[in-house]
């Protein structure tokens, strides 16, 4: 079975000041357009190759891993309980 990831429904995502923050148990987190993507992949429960193969139709540069950065992205969420594992 495949792992599958949903989010925190205590965390939010804002724009501030043309910067996006995601807000949470007493914290914020600055988040860069692919963090933010991710994030909003997460609006259903989604598998890793799911939220890979979304990243990379939003980028055109097919020759870069995206792998690395979604699994540490994903472990970041994780680790600050703003994401679940659903299974």
């Amino acid at each position: 079975m495949e792992i599958t990831y949903k989010k925190n429904l205590n965390f939010r995502v804002r724009m501030i000041a043309k910067q996006v923050l995601l807000f949470g148990e007493s914290s914020a987190y600055q988040l860069n357009d692919t963090g933010n993507l991710i994030w909003n992949e997460l609006d259903s429960v989604k598998t890793i190759d799911e939220i890979l193969n979304s990243i990379k139709s939003q980028y055109e540069d097919l020759s870069v891993n995206y792998e690395k950065d979604v699994l540490e992205f994903l472990d970041f969420l994780l680790g600050i309980n703003a994401i679940k594992i659903s299974n």
